[in-house]
């Protein structure tokens, strides 16, 4: 018979996992979206995408909650622990209700508290992406790897075998695969942020970052050629390693506060947000119109000539 598939929210994540899952042979994808942008009564051009991948778009979460055996949730994270409150209401027994929002734990524990009190299964996924050898989810659809914890984990992972997800158990309840998603950030967004600040000084200093990749950013330690082709890299987001420096920076500062939780002052964690959100200030996608800059070097010069603007103006 297959797995019906539902999701609430149809961003970047629902839509591409969607078309993965339709690909396999799923009977039916569901989606309902209720964004800034996308929400019902939907634009033509929005039920057009998602029909041209076999993705049926639904007015309401309670329709696809209702008519869908695995529900995942890809909405911001500010309002998971509100979808799945709402989506409680009419989650039944023999259901999977997936959470793959990056929320703080805690938040994810009180989800699964709402939807396993209904008789559904509440799994906490996320999608951690090694760069070097996985996939994006725009590529890999619904094979994007995608750590889960939960104690129903086992079952869930079985019943999606035939649809070939890339899923890793992480031991313990729900919550443990986000502290684990948060966990790496504090070391890669570190790392991210790090960066940022180093390959300025050096432009600065009137050096070339890429000249110093043996001696100063030494392979073993960072990974410069990734951090600056990330920069540039990919055709459809001009500049996709500053497109994403908010969202970045608001995850850390969930990992600040998981540390506080835990006895940890997060002086790093904290530390990393504000850099993050720092780079972004600098707004570089207008800097070049909406195209995508020659290089990376085009990229720190117009650091160099906002830092330089908003230096004369604080004066």
């Amino acid at each position: 018979m297959g797995v019906r598939i539902g999701f609430i929210g149809f961003g970047e994540v629902g839509y591409n996992m969607g078309r993965g899952f339709k690909a396999a042979g799923a009977p039916q994808v569901l989606a309902f979206a209720n964004g800034a942008h996308n929400k019902p009564p939907y634009s033509a051009a929005f039920r057009a995408r998602a029909t041209e991948q076999g993705v049926e778009l639904s007015d309401s979460l309670e329709s696809v909650v209702r008519d869908s055996d695995v529900v995942f949730s890809v909405v911001v994270p500010v309002a998971a622990l509100s979808i799945a409150r709402e989506a409680a209401r009419c989650t039944r027994r023999g259901q999977f209700y997936v959470d793959v929002n990056s929320s703080h734990p805690s938040q994810k524990e009180e989800a699964a508290r709402l939807i396993e009190a209904s008789g559904a299964a509440y799994i906490d996924a996320i999608i951690a992406r090694d760069t070097r050898t996985m996939p994006h989810v725009t590529i890999a659809g619904h094979r994007v790897h995608m750590p889960i914890a939960s104690t129903s984990a086992a079952a869930f992972k079985k019943l999606m075998e035939p649809y070939g997800m890339d899923l890793a158990i992480i031991p313990g309840p729900a919550g443990n695969a986000t502290r684990a998603k948060l966990i790496r950030s504090l070391l890669t967004k570190g790392i991210m942020a790090l960066q940022w600040e180093a390959a300025l000084a050096a432009w600065k200093a009137g050096l070339d970052p890429d000249a110093l990749k043996g001696d100063v950013f030494a392979p073993a330690e960072v990974s410069l050629p990734n951090f600056l082709a990330e920069l540039t890299a990919d055709p459809r987001h001009p500049i996709s390693g500053v497109s994403h420096l908010e969202r970045r920076s608001d995850e850390m500062m969930e990992c600040a506060s998981m540390l506080q939780d835990i006895g940890v002052e997060p002086v790093m964690a904290k530390a990393i947000a504000q850099r993050l959100k720092w780079a972004r200030g600098f707004r570089l996608e207008d800097a070049f119109g909406g195209k995508k800059p020659a290089s990376y070097k085009d990229l720190l010069a117009a650091m160099e000539s906002h830092t330089r603007r908003s230096s004369v103006t604080s004066r």
